[in-house]
């Protein structure tokens, strides 16, 4: 079994977290699965996500009740 995703310091105190997966989808679908509000919500993650596409940003989330 690989492991799920890496962890590597990239500078200035800052760390790059990847993870990588195969699916089934066309990558436009899974982009906007990952980055589209409303397509979040359908995942019931327990948290609002704020994301900047800019490379380098910070994302932010927001707990929610759930």
């Amino acid at each position: 079994m690989t492991a799920p995703g890496s962890v590597r310091r990239v500078g200035g105190g800052r760390v790059e977290i990847r993870f990588e997966r195969r699916l089934a989808h066309p990558p436009a679908k899974v982009w906007r699965a990952l980055t589209d509000p409303a397509e979040l919500r359908g995942w019931h993650f327990p948290a609002v996500v704020e994301l900047d596409l800019t490379p380098g940003a910070t994302v932010w989330f927001h707990p929610t009740p759930e």
